[in-house]
């Protein structure tokens, strides 16, 4: 099964509230940048195409979007290899909704501080742990 190597979650305005990288060097890229490149691309394709950009392939990692109806997007970028679209679904949507919960107010008079998110490291963490593990029990389970 693929693996999660980064998770952000942006705002409607495409600026990255929250990154978390899963392993590998925590300090890699501009993530403001990466994040305004992705918000681009998924602008593009709904005004200039009339469709929404759900994932797209590169040689070895796979990008995975996901828009909640608050108007956070979370963003996953994962490995190539056999990644679980639907797995990607619930993980997005159990994020998002555990950050607008915990963030509520935070999101509600955002001012540009993105560090107030930076806690939200641990949740993630359980989250995609925990999912992980229920899955993969679940397929030991049926063989």
């Amino acid at each position: 099964m693929g693996t999660i190597q980064e998770l952000l979650i942006l705002n409607e305005s495409g600026i990255a509230l929250f990154h978390h990288r899963f392993s590998g060097d925590k300090n890699r890229l501009d993530i403001q940048l990466i994040a305004s490149y992705f918000d681009l691309i998924c602008r593009y394709v709904k005004n200039e195409m009339n469709a929404s950009l759900k994932s797209f392939t590169l040689e070895n990692q796979m990008v995975f979007f996901f828009s909640h109806e608050s108007g956070l997007h979370l963003v996953f970028i994962c490995n190539n290899d056999r990644i679980d679209i639907d797995l990607l679904n619930l993980l997005a949507d159990i994020t998002i909704e555990n950050f607008i919960v915990l963030f509520k107010n935070k999101l509600k008079n955002f001012n540009g501080e993105i560090s107030i998110f930076k806690s939200f490291s641990e949740i993630v963490e359980d989250i995609i742990k925990a999912k992980m593990w229920r899955l993969k029990k679940h397929r030991l389970l049926q063989h």
